[in-house]
């Protein structure tokens, strides 16, 4: 169900009141074929590895770009960002919405789907 999707990072935080994101910051994520993941996290692009069995996920050997950015709290959200990610546990679909849960269970990544271009 995930391979070949792309999602944009609505909210994140505590899994029972995740908290809005900017979405100018335009974090992403693309669950590709064979495996592999890859987006946006604000600053710099990432990729890696997935895996699904049954509702767990497991996101391994992130790797991103080094740029900088310009303003703190984008340097902050996408270091939260790529942590979440590789702390994953389990995610939940439905519909156009993606929940990935992280940090056993403690936390929620939340996305909104969007069509490949």
């Amino acid at each position: 169900a995930l391979v070949n999707s792309r999602w944009r990072l609505i909210r994140m935080g505590s899994a029972n009141a995740p908290t809005e994101v900017d979405l100018s910051v335009n974090a992403t994520l693309r669950f590709g074929e064979s495996g592999q993941v890859n987006g946006h996290s604000g600053c710099n692009s990432f990729g890696g590895e997935h895996r699904v069995q049954g509702r767990a996920l497991h996101i391994t050997n992130l790797f991103s770009t080094a740029m900088a950015c310009a303003e703190e709290d984008r340097m902050h959200l996408e270091r939260d960002y790529l942590q979440a990610l590789q702390s994953a546990s389990s995610f939940q679909l439905d519909g156009d919405t993606l929940t990935i849960f992280y940090d056993g269970q403690a936390g929620a990544l939340v996305f909104s789907r969007f069509a490949l271009e």
